[in-house]
């Protein structure tokens, strides 16, 4: 990699690091199996003053959209779905949505969830808050499906407004 290139992409580490951003990052890219590049900025440990090193291990979160929107696009590339079509087409109790408005009411969503809201994360969906930790997956998918389908699973916003 460049050498401008990767001042630069220091400097950008450095800056989060100065602003708070984060309290400490590092980059690497490997490229064939080989290093090409490492940079590190900021702290492991703030307190303590240990600077971030290629030995620490991160906590990653939402690991599985990346692989979903993969498998996704591959679908798309291949011509067996297409991001415009309404998730009903293949999950038929996704037919006729319903959104909860800012003041608690209950009403027909402007439109059906299109898999495009799916992948951006702007389907109106949410999760979190009311959801018993533990619970199965499919139990809880079977549960979704057939509320959406009965108008019992509303909403939190329109689609695409995220």
């Amino acid at each position: 990699m460049e050498q401008v290139i990767k001042k630069r992409l220091q400097q950008v580490m450095d800056a989060s690091v100065a602003k708070g951003e984060t309290p400490g990052c590092l980059l690497m890219v490997i490229k064939d199996g080989e290093e090409q590049v490492y940079l590190e900025s900021g702290y492991a440990d703030i307190e303590a003053k240990k600077p971030v090193s290629r030995d620490n291990i991160f906590r990653l979160y939402s690991m599985s959209k990346p692989i979903t929107a993969t498998a996704m696009m591959i679908l798309v590339e291949r011509g067996i779905v297409d991001l415009a079509d309404p998730v009903s087409k293949y999950l038929p109790g996704f037919r006729n949505p319903v959104v909860c408005t800012a003041d608690g009411k209950i009403e027909k969503a402007e439109r059906e969830i299109l898999l495009e809201d799916i992948m951006n994360m702007t389907s109106g969906l949410t999760y979190g808050g009311t959801d018993e930790t533990g619970r199965q997956t499919d139990a809880l998918f079977q549960e979704v499906i057939h509320g959406l389908k009965d108008g019992k699973v509303t909403l939190r916003y329109q689609q695409n407004v995220a």
